[in-house]
């Protein structure tokens, strides 16, 4: 697909530095750069750190609260007005119990000091702990539905990494094709200035015509102006691949360290289709989500489970009448322990609903699997049509750029010692022009049905070369 080349790099009087760079280390700097690729990072941690928060859930859950009470008025349930006196109660003239002095000296002694009125403030602390037994299944069922969270996030993140090596590989393709062509161009004009050369001098000696001397300069003209429109394609084609992957450089100053090579793929359409249906990243994708709608269908169902759980309160209340009168005993504790058991009985149907919608979204998903594989088939049929037809355009272009190179060898020394015209002799050259240009072309379709090819196989060396 690519092969490396040596490239110098030249720093001219310290000040124009030009930096060169494979495709590999292009991936890799985009990848380093992308806001797409940082944000689905991003939920990659988001994603650990939910699978995090479900194993927390079978933890105790521990709560302090404080709680501050001020009532500028309350009703009092015991107060029964006045109580009678000892005096009155002794009263001989009284009737009942009144008389009975020694009842009245024991109620005195009960009543005397007793305040029953309610306080006008209260602070009240406790501290409760609530330990989980059974929370119906949903924290085993929460921690796989987290895990297979992350694993399908992941699989995103090399789907993304996937597209986005595409992207950068078809640029990077674009420019080196615009290189060649550059480097072709500079040959072509080589050969006319050289033609148009040998065409002035066979006129000066009167060996050629005025005729061929024209045909020379129009022939070096329309090559020099082929030249600087490859030289605006390549800029072009550099500031491309550049913006592709986030890098602020000068297209004058950056040089393409790989070049475009004839390498195949080790495999066939059949092979490649078995391949395709187990690791490609969109598939992947997808049945990691099925296999998360079947856990979430399962976690809808334990709703149906009861819940037990077990735990205890420690706490201290203080009752006055005035914010300096606290009083927090280290002996007055209120404790409790319990335990106890929710069972869901019925809530007007809404876990049956959720459970149908849920069945519903997984046949959905199937669905879209199945249609996802279809569309994948065609597409690697016509990648491999692609890769094959390239095949056969490069191997003839190959026969033909040979041909065309020998052929303008021998128009050279044909034109040199008279043999053929100028016409001739340029009719040649521009073969071979066109030639090493369709040999590029050829090289580039070749590359490009091999990244698609890659990219639907879902094989790792488009990532990491």
């Amino acid at each position: 697909m690519i092969k490396k080349k040596v490239s110098v790099l030249f720093i001219l009087s310290g000040f124009l530095s030009v930096c060169a760079m494979s495709l590999q280390e292009m991936k890799e700097h985009a990848f380093l750069n992308s806001e797409k690729v940082q944000q689905i990072e991003l939920s990659l941690l988001r994603a650990e750190s939910l699978k995090r928060e479900y194993y927390a859930k079978g933890f105790p859950e521990i709560n302090l609260g404080l709680k501050y009470l001020y009532q500028p008025r309350a009703y009092n349930p015991f107060d029964f007005g006045p109580f009678p006196s000892v005096l009155e109660m002794m009263d001989p003239t009284q009737e009942g119990y009144l008389n009975d002095a020694m009842l009245a000296g024991t109620l005195d002694q009960l009543f005397s000091n007793l305040d029953l009125a309610p306080k006008q403030q209260a602070l009240q602390w406790e501290i409760t702990a609530t330990q989980p037994i059974f929370a119906q299944g949903k924290i085993t069922a929460g921690v796989r539905i987290a895990k297979l969270y992350t694993e399908m996030i992941s699989l995103q993140h090399q789907q993304l990494l996937s597209e986005l090596a595409e992207q950068i590989s078809h640029s990077y393709f674009k420019a080196l094709v615009a290189e060649e062509n550059l480097v072709t161009q500079r040959r072509a004009v080589e050969l006319s200035e050289e033609a148009h050369r040998l065409s002035v001098r066979r006129y000066e000696v009167g060996k050629g015509t005025l005729l061929d001397t024209l045909n020379s300069r129009y022939t070096l003209q329309r090559d020099i102006y082929s030249l600087r429109e490859a030289e605006k394609n390549r800029r072009l084609a550099v500031q491309q691949l550049l913006t592709t992957v986030s890098f602020d450089l000068c297209p004058d100053s950056f040089l393409l360290s790989d070049s475009l090579s004839e390498n195949y793929l080790p495999t066939t359409f059949d092979q490649a289709h078995e391949v395709m249906l187990q690791s490609n990243h969109s598939l992947q994708v997808l049945r990691k989500g099925e296999l998360l709608q079947q856990r979430q269908t399962h976690l809808m169902r334990t709703d149906y489970f009861p819940t037990v759980f077990a735990g205890a309160t420690a706490g201290q209340i203080s009752q006055h009448d005035a914010f300096g009168d606290i009083n927090l005993r280290s002996d007055a504790w209120d404790v409790k322990i319990f335990a106890g058991v929710n069972v869901p009985v019925w809530n007007g149907g809404q876990r049956r609903h959720r459970m149908a919608q849920a069945y519903t979204e997984e046949l959905k998903i199937a669905s879209q699997i199945k249609e996802i594989e279809d569309l994948l088939t065609l597409a690697l049929s016509a990648a491999f049509e692609e890769y094959q037809l390239a095949i056969e355009n490069l191997s003839a272009v190959r026969e033909m750029k040979a041909v065309a190179e020998k052929a303008s060898s021998v128009a050279q020394r044909a034109f040199e010692v008279g043999h053929i015209t100028q016409l001739e002799l340029n009719q040649n050259h521009q073969n071979v022009n066109l030639t090493r240009l369709a040999y590029t072309d050829a090289l580039y379709r070749l590359s490009k049905a091999q990244v698609k090819i890659q990219k639907l196989t879902g094989n790792p060396q488009l990532i990491h070369n």
